[in-house]
Parts: C-alpha cells; sequence; structure tokens
C-alpha cells in the first residue's frame, strides 16, 4: 500500500478523507428521515391526509 500512494501521512489522509465523506453522508441521510418523519407527522396532526381518495373510498 506504501507503494501505490508513497508515505504513511499520505494513506491516512486518503482514508481519513474516507471516513470523513462515509459519516457526512451517514449523517445527512439520517437527519433527512427524521426531518421527513417529523414533517409527515405534523401534517397528519394537522389533518392534511384526512381528505385523501384512498380514504374517501372507505368512507363511502
Amino acid at each position: 500500500m506504501n507503494s501505490s500512494y508513497g508515505n504513511l501521512s499520505w494513506e491516512f489522509f486518503v482514508y481519513g478523507s474516507y471516513i470523513i465523506v462515509a459519516a457526512s453522508l451517514f449523517f445527512y441521510v439520517a437527519i433527512t428521515i427524521f426531518k421527513r418523519n417529523k414533517i409527515i407527522k405534523s401534517m397528519q396532526n394537522e389533518g392534511f391526509f384526512e381528505n385523501t381518495e384512498a380514504n374517501k373510498d372507505n368512507n363511502s
């Protein structure tokens, strides 16, 4: 591995960058899912989904 990157510090930089990118992507996905669930819950509390076609068919 040292022969392809040259030295050990460059290897730390490359793998450190991979870890930072992976952690950033994980946190982005987690925060996005959390926000989406929070928005959907608030929409349900406001009655946004009460007049959908599926509910009209069930209530008829």
